[in-house]
């Protein structure tokens, strides 16, 4: 079983709310287990495992793959997804390659908190992956042992030393949609008070004058 296998296989087990609160931030479903859902609307594999130094690449989904994507997110369209994406490797031995890149959005159009549509437009969002082999993920879960910074890892590079540089484009966009929404449902929290908020002082009901 790969990381990522592990990592779903966890987070599938926890038993989250139906639906959220009023006042209190939770998904309907982890923002990480939709995010890195089996299927790949957005397939664009690139050979990471020959890599010899670093490499720029610029993405850019059909029509067709915007709206499988929509579909997907739960978002009422997409206009269209495009990235660009730099791949250095940073550890040979480990094949450990490190992915940086921005990501713009055209005409997103969601659900938000209050039940209200928005349209939104996404322009340079960046994100940062770092990628190691299958192998050397595996060894390392069993170890068991803490990694550092030149460790760490978020995606595998699979057994044809390739990655999907579509799915990770991606993932990032809903990660960064699910930041959006839970900003805005922090504004529903009763301990913020808009400061333009009539102040209401509640009393004993005094009566007429006997």
């Amino acid at each position: 079983m790969t990381a990522a296998s592990l990592l779903l296989a966890a987070l599938a087990a926890l038993r989250l709310p139906a639906a959220p609160t009023r006042g209190v931030v939770v998904p309907t479903r982890s923002a990480i287990v939709r995010a890195c859902a089996a299927a790949n609307e957005f397939p664009r594999p690139y050979a990471a495992g020959g890599l010899k130094k670093s490499a720029r690449v610029a993405l850019e989904a059909t029509d067709a793959e915007c709206a499988a994507l929509a579909k997907r997110f739960e978002l009422e369209a997409l206009g269209a997804l495009a990235a660009n994406v730099t791949l250095t490797v940073v550890d040979r031995q480990r094949q450990r390659v490190r992915a940086v890149g921005t990501l713009s959005a055209a005409d997103v159009v969601r659900t938000a908190f209050d039940g209200a549509q928005k349209t939104q437009q996404l322009d340079d969002v960046a994100f940062e992956t770092y990628f190691i082999s299958e192998d050397e993920a595996t060894e390392m879960l069993r170890s068991e042992a803490p990694l550092d910074d030149d460790e760490a890892f978020d995606e595998e590079i699979d057994e044809n030393g390739s990655v999907d540089l579509g799915e990770l484009v991606a993932q990032h966009l809903y990660l960064h949609l699910d930041e959006l929404a839970a900003m805005e449902a922090e504004e529903f929290t009763p301990d913020r008070v808009p400061d333009t908020a009539p102040i209401i002082i509640e009393g004993p009901e005094v009566g007429p004058a006997q």
